[in-house]
């Protein structure tokens, strides 16, 4: 998870639900109940418990890795009726329900399945990212914690938690979680560019700017990187830079329009308001 995927979300990356809120209809239909249906029934009818709670979870993580979020939350709920003592298909559920766009309602199932698991990881991560896409980062913190004090070595954890910090202000704590994770995986590229627009956020641009020039650098980095970095060196004063390293990606217009909003975002005296205009330029990337 990058920052970008978390920080663009005031109401909605995680840590990636951009471009995806539901209808309240389609909510609805998320929230309710629905008979297996198909292969599915014949096996809910026929196979022994355990074959058949296995094929129904098999069947959502089908529908969850295909983008059908309202089919696979069906099918977790009805994995979650074959085996209700399970922290799995509600950990489960609360990630088809927040990757498609409803945070609140994943809050629920990663509950329930830490009320049967506390020591379950993905519910307790995934909590905490649905919390921050429900602009909530204080109270996210202590999940991420508890995240790396289970899984020390989990780079994700230290993704969210820096991200947590940042959103509340606290930019000296991110920093030092970032430097935490890079200690624990030195060559991640989600950790360092992270750590890159947190220097950024901070008001110290030309140490983010450095640091997301050397993140550039990396073959694995790609678009998303090269703007971020576009958009410290606007904020820095390198305007020409910034166009230089926006062209490897964007037409002339567009990255004379990002040039344009960059700009703006460097005039905003209130560091709330840049925070928000730099979450709004975010959420556009996805």
């Amino acid at each position: 998870m990058m920052i970008a995927d978390l920080l663009s979300k005031p109401a909605e990356r995680a840590w990636n639900l951009r471009g995806r809120l539901l209808a309240c209809a389609t909510v609805a239909a998320l929230l309710s109940a629905c008979a297996v249906q198909g292969e599915q029934a014949q096996l809910a009818a026929n196979a022994p418990k355990t074959s058949t709670y296995d094929a129904i979870l098999d069947a959502g993580n089908a529908k969850l890795t295909a983008g059908d979020y309202p089919a696979a939350v069906n099918l977790y709920r009805n994995a979650h009726n074959v085996n209700p003592d399970s922290s799995e298909p509600l950990q489960l559920m609360g990630l088809a329900l927040a990757s498609g766009g409803a945070p609140e309602e994943a809050t629920d199932a990663y509950r329930n399945a830490l009320i049967r698991d506390p020591d379950d990881i993905e519910a307790r991560r995934g909590l905490a990212n649905a919390l921050v896409a429900m602009d909530e980062p204080a109270l996210a913190i202590p999940h991420y914690r508890l995240v790396l004090e289970r899984a020390p070595s989990d780079y994700r954890g230290y993704l969210g938690l820096g991200v947590a910090y940042d959103l509340t202000g606290d930019h000296l704590a991110a920093k030092s979680v970032y430097e935490s994770g890079l200690a624990e995986s030195p060559d991640n590229i989600d950790l360092m560019h992270n750590m890159g627009l947190s220097a950024v956020l901070a008001g110290e641009i030309d140490r983010g700017v450095n640091l997301l020039q050397d993140v550039v650098k990396d073959p694995a980095s790609g678009a998303q990187q090269r703007q971020t970095l576009s958009m410290a060196l606007v904020l820095a004063g390198r305007s020409d830079d910034a166009r230089d390293v926006a062209a490897l990606d964007l037409s002339p217009a567009d990255i004379e329009r990002n040039i344009s909003y960059f700009q703006t975002i460097r005039g905003l005296a209130d560091p709330a308001d840049r925070l928000r205009a730099i979450r709004a330029f975010l959420g556009e990337q996805g």
